[in-house]
């Protein structure tokens, strides 16, 4: 079971490699420490055949959308903070930038949009985009699984909430799940790391999830960078 994973996980990565937000504000000029360091941190979500043309964007303290760089590929990448339930919020204690095709993008624009995503006042975009995040991200312990969370890195916020840091990933996102018939987890293992499972599942941000071992996140990036 596991080599028939890893090679359709290594067939979905292949795929990937070989493949308009809304207002942004641009950042102010002499703001170079802070955007060096925020253009660096949204760049880690993926290889360099993804974030090489991307254009790049980043929070402000208000929660705003900023462009830091104009890019003609076709991927946008953005850094950590960008969740959209934690816009506008204290940033989580585990980076989470991601990059986004087109499909993945359109999506996350009526997302970011909703008051609440979970419950949306309007259609979301259908069309499955990928939406890569190879530093990883927190999640609160509802979608660890249970009796696990002690295997997993965690943190805690100003208000004591356990966060898990989960391993790096792929996110097909929006893709409906029947989680039954596909028997696939819908909370992500520690004690597994790299096992797919459904984020979300059964609400309108249902997604699959996609996970790789640093090693395999290290030889992305060394092979892409060569």
């Amino acid at each position: 079971m596991r080599s028939v994973f890893l090679s359709s996980r290594t067939a979905i990565v292949a795929i990937v490699l070989g493949l308009t937000v809304g207002i942004a504000i641009e950042v102010k000029a002499g703001d170079t420490t802070w955007t060096a360091k925020q253009i660096a941190d949204a760049l880690s979500a993926g290889p360099r055949a993804v974030t090489r043309d991307a254009s790049v964007y980043a929070w402000d303290d208000k929660g705003q959308m900023i462009l830091l760089r104009h890019g003609t590929g076709p991927y946008k990448c953005v850094a950590s903070g960008n969740t959209s339930i934690r816009v506008g919020k204290p940033a989580l204690p585990y980076p989470d930038p991601m990059c986004l095709d087109q499909n993945a993008w359109n999506f996350f624009q009526v997302l970011w949009s909703e008051k609440n995503p979970l419950k949306p006042t309007k259609a979301y975009p259908s069309a499955p985009g990928m939406v890569w995040m190879l530093a990883g991200m927190g999640v609160g312990k509802g979608m660890v699984k249970i009796g696990a969370s002690e295997e997993a890195e965690a943190n805690f916020t100003k208000s004591g909430a356990k966060i898990t840091r989960l391993s790096p990933h792929l996110m097909i996102m929006p893709f409906p799940v029947n989680e039954k018939s596909s028997e696939m987890a819908t909370t992500y293992d520690p004690g597994n790391p790299e096992a797919s499972w459904v984020m979300f599942a059964g609400t309108p941000i249902e997604h699959v999830m996609i996970h790789f071992s640093e090693d395999d996140v290290a030889a992305m990036m060394q092979a892409d960078s060569q």
